[in-house]
């Protein structure tokens, strides 16, 4: 068997995380897989492990803007996969051919009402677009795959048709993020000098809701409460941005309590989590919740925005919020910080639970799925 994988539109931060970890962890000969064929961007390739079973193409047009990325996808890749028997599409773009592909949802966005926070602008119409490309490849795959439950509830009930091959396959967590939670001490024990430090990574876009974390912060800190806060995260979304930093120089203009460390590189940023105290999480649309999962490997007490993957994946093991009122923020890290044995209950539980995750079970589980795809009689 001969697989093809099209990388091309694997580029944001957790797509390209997905895809290196599924093959640099993968042993596809186990599944009848002799060969896999990727077709990547420069980005996407220099975190890929060379493999005997594996051969890397890189792709010049990838490497530029969209209309020529699609342009490859839609002429040039029916082209080259004439010899393989079956093609992975991580990112779901919509491409018509002649082989069987399996697809898998990595962009919730398109399909939530949090697109609607973009307005009348170039990226709600991207968004809208993903919306019909995605559909109509999700609806024409012989087979699709899901990270969690709640994924699959929210783009199944926007297709016309769902695939007759479905399968949930949780991402994994990489080892270097596990670290056993710390003992947790009271909060007379901190002071402005040495404060509570809380860390959220994550790409800065309007549905995260940063600046409203930044307002709670200020409200706790003029309670008395000696608390820190460092974001990091790439820029995915400019106005979201410059409202933050709008923010931060209202509320916090000499940086006392609130920093913006920028973007960390993937594999530097598992030495951070080590470094504080307490992980917030105050998004609202995730299809998987990468930094949410290291937060909990790391063994980080976690107070998070209340919707339907946090309940998936943390269950009772946080305190929940409505991330678009601040003073509900407030409240939770309040709860949070006061109650030592409250941290250490929710540390322990979700460091035990982050270990379920692990990118060997992902790919063997992955590539088990696509060779059933392949030899189903549809």
């Amino acid at each position: 068997m001969i697989l093809t994988i099209d990388g091309s539109n694997s580029r944001s931060g957790g797509a390209v995380t997905y895809l290196s970890n599924l093959l640099n962890y993968a042993e596809p000969e186990k599944c009848g897989i002799k060969k896999i064929v990727l077709f990547g961007h420069s980005n996407l390739l220099k975190f890929i492990k060379e493999k005997e079973w594996l051969q890397m193409v890189f792709e010049p047009q990838l490497d530029r803007p969209l209309p020529f990325r699609l342009r490859w996808l839609w002429i040039v890749f029916p082209k080259l996969i004439e010899n393989s028997d079956l093609v992975f599409l991580p990112g779901a773009n919509y491409v018509d051919l002649k082989i069987p592909y399996v697809s898998i949802s990595q962009n919730l966005l398109p399909f939530s009402d949090a697109r609607k926070m973009f307005g009348f602008s170039k990226r709600r119409f991207r968004y809208e677009y993903l919306r019909l490309s995605q559909s109509k490849c999700f609806e024409k795959s012989r087979g699709m795959i899901f990270p969690n439950n709640y994924t699959k509830k929210v783009v199944l009930e926007k297709l016309k048709k769902a695939p007759n091959l479905i399968k949930i396959i949780p991402h994994g967590i990489p080892k270097r993020f596990f670290f056993k939670p710390k003992v947790q001490k009271w909060l007379r024990n901190y002071s402005n000098e040495k404060p509570f430090k809380f860390f959220f990574s994550s790409a800065i876009s309007i549905y995260k809701y940063h600046s409203n974390v930044v307002k709670a912060f200020s409200i706790l800190r003029k309670m008395g409460y000696p608390i820190t806060l460092d974001f990091a995260g790439d820029i995915s979304y400019l106005p979201a941005f410059r409202h933050l930093s709008k923010t931060i120089k209202i509320y916090d203009p000499d940086n006392n309590f609130v920093r913006y460390l920028g973007s960390i590189p993937y594999g530097e940023i598992h030495n951070l989590y080590k470094n504080y105290d307490a992980f917030i999480f105050s998004s609202t649309c995730e299809t998987f919740g990468f930094p949410l999962f290291e937060a909990m490997a790391s063994g980080l007490p976690v107070v998070a925005s209340d919707f339907g993957l946090t309940r998936e994946i943390l269950g009772e093991n946080t305190i929940y919020f409505d991330p678009r009122k601040p003073e509900e923020i407030v409240e939770a890290v309040v709860r949070l910080v006061e109650d030592k044995n409250l941290r250490e209950e929710i540390a322990w539980s979700n460091y035990r639970k982050s270990k379920d995750y692990s990118w060997e079970k992902c790919a063997d589980e992955t590539f088990k799925f696509l060779k059933l795809c392949l030899d189903s009689d549809l």
